[in-house]
């Protein structure tokens, strides 16, 4: 997993940049990539980092580290540390699935994240679960208290949509937008959504 990820890593950085100077996307535009578990306690990871942006020339601020809360929890100690570190080199990090692990509402001021993805599981509930309303609700207001944005993942109909849009939800992700594609075809999607975009 470590040369893989690596590589899936690297081909990310450099599709941003890519895009970037095609002007297909603006320096707004930033790209999330997952770390494992075994990736997390690698002790090449931060200047393997270093190094992936250094060659892309993107800057940090493009890249996004997703970490599941599992991962983190199975080692908190040596996972904090870790994160720390990457932080510190001026990229956002991203707690995946949240909601499916160990940590509580209360952990999370402890912890260096800067978006809180909240696992399809709640989002399914949408919008007529009063309980999944209820759960999703008190994440995004605990997000926000934190200073922290919020990504709802698996939205796949409108009215999901506007719930998430009415409890203050930052960003949407699912099939309701797109399923996974190949970099040709993100591309076109991205031009078209562009084009689309109001002005101002």
């Amino acid at each position: 997993i470590i040369p893989i990820g690596r590589w899936v890593r690297r081909e990310a950085c450099r599709q941003v940049v890519e895009w970037r100077q095609a002007g297909v996307v603006d320096e707004t535009f930033h790209i999330s990539v997952n770390l494992s578990p075994r990736q997390l306690v690698d002790a090449t990871l931060v200047d393997n980092v270093v190094q992936d942006l250094k060659e892309s020339s993107l800057p940090a601020l493009a890249l996004v580290l997703e970490i599941t809360e599992t991962a983190l929890m199975s080692d908190l100690d040596a996972g904090l540390a870790r994160l720390n570190e990457l932080k510190a080199l001026g990229l956002r990090l991203a707690l995946d699935d949240y909601g499916t692990g160990y940590s509580s509402l209360s952990r999370l001021a402890d912890l260096p994240i800067d978006i809180i993805k909240i696992d399809k599981s709640f989002i399914d509930r949408l919008p007529s679960n009063v309980e999944g309303l209820a759960l999703v609700k008190s994440v995004i207001d605990a997000a926000t208290t934190l200073g922290m944005t919020t990504v709802a993942e698996g939205v796949e109909k409108s009215s999901q949509r506007e719930a998430l849009d009415k409890m203050g939800c930052t960003s949407i992700q699912g099939y309701l937008f797109a399923k996974p594609l190949p970099g040709s075809e993100a591309k076109e999607l991205l031009q078209n959504l562009r084009r689309h975009q109001p002005e101002g």
